[in-house]
């Protein structure tokens, strides 16, 4: 039998990667993986996101579905032998980040735009999507020590919250299974809503 996609989405600091690790631990044959990948496109976002170079919104899209679609040849190869597959962010990041700056009228690209260049790529089967308020999350995100990436400031994340809230109150329009979560509760909290959800839509998964 094929495996489950369920992609954790939501904020720098929402708690997506520790939620991943969580429900690993929780749902049986699973293998976690993160967007941006491994891979040779996502080595050179992460460059870019690190601000080390600079590059138009429009050619970061580009590049974000570029490796989310060479991201689901191996994904699609999992389902297919049976593992479910837990993604931290895909689609719906790309959407809300990138949609930074769009605003320009000089960019004949905008939200429509974004979501038509991710077509071809995988819908999941479940979408968690971990509501966390910017200054919650950016606090968390100050508590790592590492470097800061270039969209973790209280002015883009706010416009991202705004974004994914949009993605998820208009997911059955996309034929998408998508639930919000509060992230802003302790981690453990969080994991028990997800399982709950998990359960629901999916009840054979956990059994």
């Amino acid at each position: 039998m094929p495996g489950e996609l369920i992609v954790l989405e939501g904020i720098d600091g929402a708690g997506t990667t520790t939620q991943v690790r969580a429900l690993e631990g929780v749902i049986p044959n699973t293998i976690s993986t993160r967007q941006p990948t491994g891979g040779p496109i996502g080595h050179l976002l992460r460059d870019f996101l690190k601000g080390n170079r600079g590059i138009p919104m429009a050619a970061m899209a580009c590049l974000f579905t570029a490796d989310r679609l060479d991201h689901c040849v191996d994904i699609k190869k999992k389902l297919a032998d049976g593992y479910n597959v837990l993604c931290d962010r895909f689609t719906w990041s790309t959407i809300a980040y990138q949609s930074l700056g769009m605003h320009d009228r000089e960019l004949p690209y905008d939200m429509d735009w974004l979501l038509a260049i991710s077509e071809p790529v995988i819908t999941p089967s479940l979408i968690l999507y971990l509501d966390c308020e910017p200054a919650i999350a950016l606090a968390r995100v100050h508590t790592r020590g590492q470097t800061k990436e270039s969209y973790e400031n209280a002015e883009h994340l706010k416009h991202c919250t705004a974004v994914y809230r949009a993605l998820c109150g208009s997911s059955e329009d996309r034929e998408e299974l998508a639930v919000s979560v509060d992230g802003a509760q302790a981690p453990d909290l969080v994991t028990t809503d997800c399982v709950r959800i998990i359960n629901t839509h999916l009840p054979t998964l956990l059994a």
